[in-house]
């Protein structure tokens, strides 16, 4: 009997503490939770992509020997300035060049006394065919009147036809040695360039990045001396996917580089390559940077293009969660929320684009949002 009573007694005791147990989760759920909200409102998103790249001189310049001897002199250094036509880079032994110029003068002085004696041979074969051609005439009346001989009369005609053919010759002597003049002062051309070329001054303005020989070096023609990078414009040189091949555009497509966290700015397409590589599928893209000391040839840079932008509704990215149904979202209902699934779409600086879900207007939870649940009951608070 007595174990009964205590039996009773225990089941009261349980019986009481299962009933303040639910009482106090009923209190919980009816707990109003504080939250902010944000409206979901019309926003610039930007579909971007992001890839490494670099930066190359715009100018630059691999100079090289343009005759061939001993590298006389190299007037530059690594990082001497140098300005266009004007600095003289290297200097190649002149020497030898020098006597063929010599040489090719007196060709040309050798040529033009030729002519002048073909063409004096020219005025006196023109001379003697007037004689000739003179006799002829006269012996040509007295044979038809029969005062001269057959042979005299024939004499006279072979004088005429040799005369005349003398002339034919000193005229092609004549073109002869003007041909040899043309010639002679070609070469004469090219012994006084190859003279001038010894000496070279630099293409373009810039700095010597490279000095690859000595002097006292024999170097032949097209032997690299030194190279040197332009002082002007840089161009950011990136290669991206080919799937955004027809999406990038020349003058209009725009991206965005970065050095070092440090944004240097919008910069316009400025060339793409005509075809994609077949071996990497990718293809090459290059901007204009000008007079930005930041942008320095060989240095690396993050590129972020702006493929395409459209206005539409976003939310912050924080508001969106993922759950087992799908990202969703929570909506201000009065003095409750109410739990709506989004389809989303580009996010850009803190900010999603949602496709489908909500409208512009609407109140979204951003703070709070973990700890709801449809139809919880919210209290505002700025």
């Amino acid at each position: 009997m007595r174990n009964l009573m205590l039996l009773f007694c225990a089941l009261a005791v349980v019986g009481c503490s299962g009933d303040k147990n639910t009482e106090k989760q009923e209190t919980l759920a009816d707990r109003m939770l504080n939250v902010k909200v944000a409206e979901a409102a019309s926003r610039s998103f930007e579909e971007q992509l992001k890839v490494q790249g670099s930066f190359q001189a715009k100018d630059s310049a691999t100079v090289s020997s343009r005759v061939a001897g001993p590298l006389l002199e190299v007037c530059v250094d690594v990082g001497d300035a140098v300005e266009k036509d004007k600095t003289i880079l290297f200097k190649v032994d002149a020497t030898e060049l020098e006597n063929r110029v010599l040489i090719a003068k007196e060709d040309v002085a050798t040529a033009k006394a030729s002519l002048a004696v073909a063409e004096a041979n020219d005025k006196r074969a023109r001379v003697d065919f007037d004689k000739a051609e003179r006799d002829a005439a006269r012996y040509t009346r007295l044979y038809e009147q029969k005062l001269v001989t057959d042979n005299e009369y024939e004499q006279a005609i072979v004088k005429r036809d040799a005369a005349s053919a003398q002339v034919a010759i000193t005229e092609a002597n004549i073109l002869h040695a003007k041909q040899q003049i043309s010639q002679a002062e070609a070469n004469l051309k090219i012994a006084e360039r190859n003279l001038a070329d010894a000496t070279v001054v630099a293409p373009i303005s810039g700095v010597v990045n490279r000095r690859s020989r000595e002097p006292g070096e024999r170097v032949e023609k097209g032997t690299e001396i030194v190279a040197i990078t332009g002082s002007g414009s840089v161009e950011a040189i990136a290669f991206l996917p080919s799937f955004y091949y027809s999406k990038i555009n020349v003058g209009e497509t725009e991206t965005v580089l970065t050095i070092d966290g440090v944004e240097l700015g919008r910069f316009k397409v400025t060339a793409k390559s005509p075809a994609i590589d077949l071996k990497l599928r990718t293809f090459e893209v290059r901007a204009l940077v000008e007079n930005n000391p930041a942008a320095i040839p060989g240095g690396l840079a993050e590129f972020n293009f702006i493929i395409a932008s459209k206005s539409a509704i976003g939310v912050p990215d924080s508001a969106v969660l993922t759950r087992a149904a799908g990202e969703l979202v929570f909506v201000q209902s009065g003095d409750s929320v109410k739990e709506v699934i989004v389809t989303t779409g580009l996010r850009n600086n803190g900010f999603v684009e949602v496709v489908s879900g909500v409208n512009a207007g609407d109140k979204i939870v951003v703070e709070g949002q973990t700890q709801l649940y449809d139809g919880r009951r919210v209290e505002v608070v700025e």
